[in-house]
């Protein structure tokens, strides 16, 4: 899915404004929430097209790609300088279109250090603009809630204490629920059977993979020498290439198989390891015991630590407001230290169990929510 000719813009040139939605999602996550948000939109408004940088899930949905998500999906800081020319130019790209068609809406879906050059230009076309997950200045970089206010019309937000902290810099903002409970309406029963199951999920992106895969694995050859009967499902994202995970790997030993896509992995586990991000949620609501693995490279890590705000990385402590699973973050991400963990949860039923309870406790503090279906009505009107 290259970058979109001149031809396309053309024919989208063609259309009333007001029926165009331009949409931007920058990463795997991303494409899934935009994807259901472009469903509930058009069952608003049949009419709508929508088009901008997205993924698979997206384009699915019937979205028209000027800019494959996937070209920019970067993490960290010092990871986007090879990248740079690919992420200028699709943001010329979007900028490009949004200035030439005016679409009435824009909606910018997570993302922020991408997004937020956009927003001066989407308002200068006269677009109303619609920020869906929008950047964690709880998290770090509070200061881009000026810039954030400025620009953007309205805020749909996922996680609950989100909507009270953005009302609370004067943003018309609404808790429209956790996509992923679409994905996890009921958390699978607790299972004491003897089956021992390791879930790896380790990251959406290459260099995530790259970093924290390694160590992962050799986490399971030391946890396999003392549980032999221990089994691992390794989750290959579809932004990731199987291929790049062999590359890691080598060739597989019969205890061990690859998955596309982290559900089918989280649904068999009995503990998962996982690279901090959205899919540390998606165990929460199933709910699967974790450990939670985050490696960058060096100064990334230097920076983030200067930046950053909150005392976890991993999302059921954050929504927990305390530490319910491990994190194991840069030098402490290594294969000792992860096998330890690992080992812990393996060998106690009762640990295991008494995490579960835990996480079944983020899945009731994200259940109460209002209709994103709703909440996008009122952008409509």
């Amino acid at each position: 899915m290259p970058m979109r000719s001149k031809n396309v813009l053309g024919e989208l040139a063609s259309l009333d404004p007001k029926r165009l939605v331009l949409i931007s999602a920058g990463e795997a996550s991303a494409d899934l929430h935009a994807s259901r948000l472009i469903r509930e939109l058009r069952s608003l408004a049949p009419e709508l097209v929508f088009f901008g940088m997205g993924g698979d899930n997206m384009a699915a949905e019937g979205f028209i790609p000027l800019v494959d998500a996937k070209e920019i999906s970067v993490v960290g800081i010092t990871e986007v300088i090879p990248k740079i020319r690919t992420i200028l130019r699709a943001r010329w790209t979007l900028k490009d279109a949004i200035l030439n068609l005016r679409p009435k809406w824009v909606v910018f879906v997570d993302l922020p250090d991408f997004h937020m050059s956009l927003l001066p230009i989407a308002k200068k076309a006269g677009s109303r603009i619609i920020y869906f997950i929008p950047p964690q200045i709880w998290a770090w970089r509070s200061y881009r809630i000026k810039r954030f206010r400025r620009y953007v019309h309205k805020a749909l937000v996922i996680l609950p204490f989100e909507e009270t902290l953005y009302r609370s810099h004067g943003m018309d903002a609404i808790y429209v629920g956790n996509p992923l409970l679409e994905m996890y309406l009921e958390p699978k029963p607790y299972y004491e059977g003897n089956d021992l199951i390791l879930g790896l999920l380790p990251g959406s992106r290459d260099k995530e993979v790259e970093r924290n895969l390694p160590v992962m694995w050799e986490a399971c050859r030391l946890l396999k020498k003392e549980i032999y009967e221990l089994r691992v499902l390794i989750s290959c994202a579809p932004s990731i290439s199987e291929a790049l995970l062999h590359s890691i790997l080598g060739p597989l030993p019969p205890w061990a198989e690859i998955m596309k896509g982290a559900q089918g992995v989280l649904k068999d586990s009995t503990v998962c390891c996982i690279v901090s991000g959205t899919a540390t949620l998606e165990a929460a609501l199933m709910p699967v015991p974790m450990v939670v693995l985050y490696k960058l490279s060096k100064t990334s890590y230097i920076l983030g630590k200067l930046l950053a705000r909150v005392p976890f990385i991993s999302l059921p402590n954050l929504i927990a407001g305390k530490r319910i699973v491990p994190e194991l973050i840069q030098d402490e991400a290594s294969p000792m230290p992860l096998y330890r963990a690992l080992r812990e949860l393996f060998l106690s039923q009762q640990k295991r169990k008494a995490m579960i309870d835990t996480l079944l406790e983020v899945r009731s503090l994200l259940s109460t929510r209002s209709s994103l279906k709703d909440a996008l009505r009122e952008c409509l009107i």
